[in-house]
């Protein structure tokens, strides 16, 4: 269960949505859909926090255990040669979710509402490269699916997005394992959180070799 009383963490977030956006059925204006992704936004704060506070306790419980088997094909005890610096593998997932947490809640993002893409109709969202041919270090478009998704998913897709902008994270077929592969951790952190996950998230993630 997610409270619906998180606390808005984000002054700093703007978005633009000129034609509004469809919550629930209804059609929303510009401050409609504002207030809806501010309180989002909150909300996917404290489950990147909640999944990083799992993922450091010891010894972690037998269900963070096997989720994190499930999503990255190996258990989160496993040390990294790559990344010595943590301890195991499950340090390494919790840092990630604090990066995440801390960017969404002290970074300004600029939100951009944006037309479904013909060519990625079950698109969510997405992060360009490059926008005026220079590196992109702050915007997110946000397509009309979003809107439409449940808020538990909506959730997830801002940790996703937040991976993409502010870490090395890619997607299947260009990730080169799922340490890497943004569709793990979304699945991930609402696994942890006890909440309803996108099926295709996992499917994304399997796409990639655990590695």
């Amino acid at each position: 269960m997610i409270s619906t009383h998180a606390p808005s963490s984000r002054p700093g977030s703007r978005l633009t949505c000129p034609t509004g956006c469809a919550i629930g059925g209804g059609r929303r204006a510009g401050p409609g859909c504002q207030a809806t992704l501010r309180r989002d936004l909150a909300l996917a704060i404290r489950l990147a926090r909640r999944a990083a506070e799992r993922l450091e306790s010891v010894p972690r419980d037998a269900r963070t255990v096997c989720l994190y088997r499930v999503a990255f094909g190996y258990h989160p005890g496993r040390r990294l040669q790559a990344a010595r610096r943590f301890a195991d593998a499950g340090a390494l997932s919790a840092h990630r979710f604090r990066q995440v947490a801390a960017a969404l809640e002290r970074r300004v993002i600029r939100f951009e509402c944006r037309g479904q893409p013909a060519t990625h109709p079950n698109r969510n969202a997405a992060v360009p490269r490059e926008l005026g041919g220079r590196p992109n270090r702050d915007v997110i478009w946000l397509y009309p699916r979003y809107w439409s998704q449940t808020r538990p998913v909506r959730l997830g897709v801002l940790v996703h997005e937040a991976l993409h902008l502010f870490s090395s994270m890619r997607d299947q077929g260009t990730a080169p394992r799922r340490g890497l592969n943004a569709h793990c951790y979304e699945w991930l952190v609402l696994a942890l959180n006890g909440l309803a996950t996108d099926p295709s998230d996992l499917c994304f993630c399997h796409l990639t070799p655990p590695g």
